[in-house]
């Protein structure tokens, strides 16, 4: 019975999808595909788990996310460089190298397709994110240096859910997130 931190990403199905190269990233049933898949996703992997976990008496707290960097709901002004919003955007396992601090990491996936002029907004996202955890490893609660936004444990009954992990171009956007379940 610990603090759970729990979440998905935007396109977590981009990319399973892409790989397969069928459909292809450009036709219009690769969007849908992936957007409904990734919302299956979320809702069957994050958010049914975190009520059925919420529920449980003296269950400690959960708290959850969804990680956005490189969505390509707004491709104009993603962090990824040419048409990797469309094909992968904020893909399955792209938050992991946030969390660990290892976004710097010039061979990975997502660093061969960040824009350098989000280099900043990167550095304090992955800041941000780091210290979420560490707070909730060494103190069972992401929000102790309270340093960030604060991140409410989830609890069905409240329109706050969790956080959205996402950036600008100088800066990260931390925000209550509004689930709907």
């Amino acid at each position: 019975n610990v603090p759970l931190i729990i979440g998905s990403n935007t396109d977590e199905m981009k990319l399973f999808v892409y790989f397969t190269k069928e459909p292809h990233w450009k036709d219009s049933i690769y969007t849908t595909i992936t957007s409904y898949g990734s919302k299956i996703w979320k809702s069957e992997g994050v958010d049914k788990i975190a009520e059925k976990l919420s529920d449980l008496p003296d269950q400690a707290p959960v708290y959850v996310y969804l990680f956005n960097y490189g969505n390509s709901q707004n491709n104009s002004s993603s962090p990824l460089i040419g048409n990797w919003s469309e094909k992968l955007g904020a893909h399955h396992g792209a938050e992991i190298k946030f969390f660990l601090g290892t976004d710097k990491n010039r061979w990975s996936l997502l660093s061969l397709m960040n824009k350098d002029s989000y280099s900043a907004g990167r550095d304090s996202l992955t800041n941000a994110m780091m210290m979420y955890a560490k707070d909730l490893l060494y103190f069972g609660d992401p929000n102790y240096h309270k340093q960030y936004p604060e991140w409410h444990e989830f609890n069905k009954n409240t329109h706050i859910k969790g956080l959205i992990f996402d950036l600008n171009e100088f800066d990260h956007k931390i925000k209550n997130l509004d689930y709907i379940l």
